[in-house]
């Protein structure tokens, strides 16, 4: 009796071992897909750039200004002499470079808030290794898509709504991914006003002002987990 039951018990030994097993691997999968969603959600806290935010808002609406300014004085675009068109593209060059430095200035001090060896390539790492990745890029190829095509078919004005709903859709993934409302409120304002944009053709400075200015601007006003 003992010889027949021997084969059944070392059977159901084995099925134990193997569930076992199993369930390790499960476990080991969840951990290594949900261990970067703490930091994700640290290296992604608005607090490393409400004050680059509001700045990069307020360059916008400078350039707006000064765009629609010189445009109401020489006609249009067009119109600019050689010399004004060259110095205001190097302004705005300029502008978003010193942006771009500050940026990473910033953003490479707050992560050391975080962890002394944090840097931002390890950051980055984090961020395109998330689920984001399979949005962000997406849609930084429907952006550079509708580019080249309004381009082609000479409607550039079209690459402003393209561009905030673009960015809305972006920031509303990564407030769902992080539950960070700063990122789901401007988000639904990126997506919304460039809707507007869309359907109701308004000055491009002011188009530009509303969605990508007052979006960014906003986005540093919203109150929002620090830590």
């Amino acid at each position: 009796m003992s010889e027949t039951k021997q084969p059944g018990l070392a059977m159901e030994s084995r099925q134990n071992d193997q569930l076992d097993k199993l369930i390790g691997d499960i476990q080991a999968i969840k951990a290594v897909l949900n261990e970067n969603a703490p930091m994700l959600r640290q290296i992604l806290l608005p607090v490393h750039f409400r004050f680059l935010s509001i700045l990069a808002g307020l360059v916008v609406i400078a350039d707006c200004i000064l765009y629609h300014q010189l445009s109401i004085h020489f006609g249009s675009y067009a119109g600019f002499p050689d010399a004004v068109r060259r110095i205001f593209i190097a302004v705005m060059i300029v502008s978003w470079a010193l942006l771009g430095v500050v940026k990473f200035g910033m953003w490479q001090r707050s992560l050391t808030r975080i962890g002394p060896r944090i840097s931002i390539w390890q950051a980055l790492r984090v961020f395109y290794a998330s689920r984001i990745s399979h949005t962000y890029f997406p849609l930084l190829g429907l952006i550079i898509a509708i580019v080249v095509y309004s381009l082609m078919q000479d409607h550039p004005y079209y690459i402003i709504p393209t561009l905030a709903i673009d960015i809305g859709l972006l920031y509303n993934t990564m407030g769902t991914v992080t539950r960070l409302w700063p990122y789901l409120l401007s988000g639904y304002w990126f997506i919304l006003t460039g809707l507007v944009a869309l359907f109701f053709v308004l000055p491009g400075p002011l188009a530009i002002s509303l969605t990508l200015g007052c979006g960014l601007i906003l986005f540093a006003l919203i109150p929002g987990k620090e830590a």
